[in-house]
């Protein structure tokens, strides 16, 4: 994403969980961002790494926040940023859009089921199915 000058708002993410946090505590961290619905107002995020690679995106349509996860970041500082993907006037970003944002560490999901989701499903060739031309 390319972002003239004073167009996109951007902030630093300093990691500093120590060695090993990742291996005891599955998960990432989670940055989000949200503003205010109109209708109109569509925000993307991205993340880079300390060499400038775009290591995360969200880019959703006809919403009002953006979320991402980081998959176990190492320690280290990375760039955040906002980038304007429809506003009314993308050149002024500083002073049109107002937004929250949030970095936060997620756990990962628990993946211990009660019981087998679908445990009687059973996959069966089709019957009485027969596929006719319009011109036959």
């Amino acid at each position: 994403m390319v972002c003239a000058e004073g167009a996109c708002d951007s902030f630093a993410l300093h990691v500093a969980l120590g060695a090993g946090y990742w291996s005891a505590h599955p998960g990432g961290i989670e940055v989000a961002i949200r503003w205010p619905y109109d209708g109109v107002t569509d925000l993307d995020l991205n993340v880079r790494n300390q060499g400038g690679k775009v290591i995360a995106h969200s880019s959703g349509l006809d919403s009002n926040a953006e979320s991402l996860l980081l998959p176990h970041p190492a320690d280290g500082t990375y760039e955040v940023r906002v980038v304007p993907s429809n506003t009314v006037n993308p050149d002024t970003f500083g002073s049109g859009v107002t937004y929250e944002g949030l970095a936060q560490v997620e756990p990962a999901p628990t993946v211990n089921p009660v019981h087998d989701l679908l445990p009687n499903l059973v996959v069966s060739p089709p019957d009485g199915f027969h596929v006719a031309s319009a011109l036959n």
